[in-house]
């Protein structure tokens, strides 16, 4: 198995042999679990940790931004760059500050309130309804839908994926990522 396919393995394909596992494999199976999906089958399990599960999405972002745009703090590469940077291109074009909040306030304040650095606040309200992804009704509150953005969280995988095998630049950058950050070995 390639490092791509080890990396991309998909989260339903658990072997109990495996010494090591990729973090985006590991990610991804605590993200169905927080789901309430059995990452073993897809079954539905009757429990659900959304709070969590949509930390564990932005943590996902944070990951796939880095091996997209690699971890070098060169020429404004800071982590909220990458984080923009990715939503941008695989996930909203249009709301990547909002989400980029969002992360802030989850990750940094297990919370859901933000204040970006020129004062701008932000109040979010997470919702189950997938009939629209971001709205608002104010400069303020921003009401996010937590399903739509898994959906668009694993479609930027499978596009980031793609867009890696055809390019050079993205591959060596993964290659650069991996030896860091790419796999977390679990002895029996």
């Amino acid at each position: 198995m390639s490092t791509i396919e080890f990396f991309f393995q998909d989260p339903t394909d658990f072997n109990e042999h495996q010494s090591s596992f990729s973090t985006l494999f590991l990610l991804r199976r605590d993200i169905l679990t927080s789901f309430g999906i059995n990452p073993n089958d897809n079954s539905r399990i009757q429990y659900q940790v959304l709070f969590p599960g949509t930390m564990a999405i932005m943590a996902g972002i944070d990951l796939l931004s880095k091996f997209h745009f690699t971890d070098s703090n060169v020429h404004g590469n800071k982590s909220g760059d990458r984080f923009k940077g990715y939503v941008s291109k695989y996930i909203d074009c249009t709301n990547q500050e909002i989400l980029y909040q969002l992360r802030n306030s989850l990750l940094h304040s297990f919370g859901l309130y933000s204040k970006d650095k020129k004062g701008k606040e932000y109040n979010f309200i997470l919702l189950q309804d997938t009939s629209t992804f971001i709205s608002t009704t104010d400069n303020r509150n921003y009401y996010i839908s937590i399903l739509n953005l898994l959906s668009k969280f694993d479609e930027s995988i499978n596009n980031y994926k793609a867009d890696l095998l055809i390019s050079n630049q993205l591959r060596k950058n993964f290659s650069d990522m991996f030896t860091k950050y790419g796999q977390i070995g679990i002895p029996k």
